[in-house]
């Protein structure tokens, strides 16, 4: 398994947006990202992260490539606050042997897609577009 973290904070709160990929033993390769809000506790920031299912969810779509072979195109049409997929016709793969590309579309959340991008805009690995709001993630 390979992970990746990233944290930023928007309108007085800390997020996280957490990607995974590789084998997922008996679901086959595969690959997921979720966004998590910080628990605070009496004004006190914890070591913990809190899924909102009901006010932090996103259009988001995952594409999975092995070998240059898209093996997972998913774009659902709910909003998600993690997007997860696995193919099970590919078992024992290396996480470097993926490619997995997540998209964020944040319309409707504009303060805190610029938010997002002033924390992150200088990482290569991220493609920013300010004119859809969206966010695409590129995980080598």
């Amino acid at each position: 398994m390979a992970k990746e973290k990233f944290t930023f904070k928007s309108g007085g709160r800390e997020y996280i947006f957490w990607a995974w990929k590789g084998d997922y033993v008996n679901l086959g390769a595969g690959a997921e990202l979720g966004i998590y809000k910080r628990l605070v506790v009496n004004g006190v920031s914890t070591e913990h992260w809190l899924v909102d299912s009901t006010n932090l969810t996103f259009p988001m779509s995952l594409k999975l490539s092995y070998n240059g072979e898209d093996i997972i195109d998913y774009n659902p049409i709910d909003k998600q606050w993690w997007i997860t997929g696995f193919n099970p016709e590919y078992k024992d793969v290396a996480a470097g042997e993926l490619t997995a590309t997540f998209t964020v579309d944040f319309t409707g959340r504009e303060s805190m897609y610029h938010d997002f991008y002033n924390t992150w805009g200088d990482d290569e690995r991220w493609n920013f577009n300010a004119q859809t709001y969206t966010a695409i993630f590129t995980f080598k």
